[in-house]
């Protein structure tokens, strides 16, 4: 095999890695580059549309529902500029209480109300649902694996349609949790560059093998979602794709959480994410105390800090001529 980040050729380690969300009796096999340490599925399913079905998370998530409480319509909107640099000390607590590392990790570009903002990968379109509502009106969300288009009364346009098809240029294209999912990072990083303004930047949002929990849970971390993702980046990897496509990585803020230890202690038992069992289902029914769940979320921080967690923000900028 050779690795489509970086082309090394053979030998690579391989894995039989089996679906870890729904628990489906399936497997898959992936190899790890030794150059760049990337983990990639061997081979792309071509039915890539069924491991989308309509209950998955990002598919089906509510967004309506969301703003049925006026009171909490307020709150959000609070929280939502905290998280984008813009609020107030109340906004900045709530922030605190409930964080939200998708808003959290736009502060640093210090959005105005008229920065053009493109969501890939954006689900039933949530994140930019609050960054509408207070007052970014220039944001759009894709999302091929959408049944039919969303439009938002009031709201932003969400399409079912490839970046590739996406006209138009924009100040921030953000991929959250959506890049480890493109079956060609490169070409998908290339389409980015042509619809990028001048200074403008692309933030990718990913798990990262370049981390603790991939060393300590192995073939049980839950971050591996075969074969959804397709492509799990190494730090080194993700600035070799960058670099190809006209990029340079310009920061990187680890954000990971918790679940990268509930949840892969959960796989480890043989417990989907999506279980009736696990912790993101049911807390009560998990095997795991709020104690623990404390312990969990302290660990993560310290991983934060050291660049060792198994999430990260990266921000890619064009490389000057």
């Amino acid at each position: 095999m050779i690795c489509r980040i970086c082309n090394a050729d053979e030998p690579h380690a391989r894995y039989q890695l089996r679906e870890l969300m729904f628990g489906l009796p399936e497997s898959y096999p992936y190899f790890e580059c030794r150059s760049c340490g990337c983990l990639q599925i061997e081979t792309v399913p071509s039915d890539m549309a069924r491991y989308y079905s309509e209950d998955y998370y990002s598919l089906s998530f509510p967004v309506d529902r969301y703003y049925r409480n006026p009171v909490r319509n307020i709150a959000r909107r609070m929280r939502s500029r905290a998280g984008i640099g813009r609020g107030n000390a109340i906004g900045r607590l709530l922030l605190r209480r409930y964080p939200n590392a998708a808003l959290s990790s736009l502060a640093p570009l210090a959005p105005s109300k008229n920065s053009r903002i493109l969501d890939v990968g954006c689900g039933t379109g949530y994140l930019i649902c609050q960054l509408f509502e207070v007052g970014m009106k220039g944001v759009m969300g894709i999302d091929p694996f959408l049944e039919a288009p969303i439009r938002y009364t009031n709201g932003p346009h969400v399409l079912n349609v490839p970046l590739e098809a996406v006209d138009g240029e924009w100040d921030i294209i953000m991929f959250h949790h959506s890049f480890e999912h493109v079956t060609d990072p490169l070409r998908t990083l290339q389409a980015c560059t042509t619809r990028l303004a001048p200074g403008g930047t692309c933030v990718i949002r990913i798990p990262t093998v370049s981390s603790f929990a991939w060393r300590h849970y192995g073939m049980n971390w839950y971050g591996l979602d075969p074969p959804r993702h397709v492509t799990l980046f190494s730090r080194a990897g993700v600035a070799i794709v960058a670099e190809r496509a006209g990029f340079v990585v310009e920061r990187v803020v680890d954000d990971s959480f918790a679940a990268q230890f509930w949840a892969s202690e959960q796989c480890a038992r043989h417990i989907g994410l999506m279980s009736s069992e696990s912790f993101l289902i049911a807390p009560h029914k998990s095997p795991f105390t709020a104690a623990d769940i404390r312990r969990f979320d302290v660990q993560a921080k310290e991983l934060n800090a050291r660049g060792d967690g198994d999430q990260a923000a990266f921000y890619l900028k064009a490389r000057a001529a």
